[in-house]
């Protein structure tokens, strides 16, 4: 598998990466051994049912993406966009990143809520915009 640019997720126990092709490869912590390694093509339509891969077509795919976001909005009709909690799963991880690297510390985040774990870490001036008055969310 060739590796290019992608995102590099630290776990606990494991380290992951991921491609902009929709290839996978699974480390040990300390990023020397490989455990697993994966293509998103290479799945079954049974392993990529209600994932990112099913719902934007898999691979490389922007212009994919861009159709279906297309579809959406002229079906007018919500079943077509991709769940909600997906959506947020997919946008979490690199906010989370963006936030780590512009306080250049990690980012913990509480599971249940998608909250910062720590309300008083410096990434917190980061996670909620500022809004005009007038304009804040209700």
């Amino acid at each position: 598998m060739e590796w290019g640019t992608g995102t590099l997720v630290y776990c606990d126990d494991a380290l992951v990466f991921f491609d902009a092709a929709g290839g996978a490869k699974l480390f040990d912590r300390k990023g020397k051994k490989t455990i697993e390694e994966w293509k998103a093509n290479d799945l079954s339509p049974e392993q990529m049912k209600g994932g990112i891969n099913a719902a934007a077509g898999g691979g490389k795919n922007d212009a994919v993406h861009v159709q279906k976001f297309v579809e959406c909005i002229r079906a007018n009709d919500p079943a077509t966009a991709m769940p909600m909690e997906e959506a947020v799963k997919s946008d979490l991880l690199p906010i989370a990143g963006n936030v780590s690297l512009l306080t250049r510390e990690a980012v913990h985040i509480d599971p249940a809520t998608g909250e910062l774990a720590n309300p008083g870490c410096a990434a917190a001036k980061f996670w909620m915009p500022r809004y005009e008055p007038g304009w804040e969310l209700t």
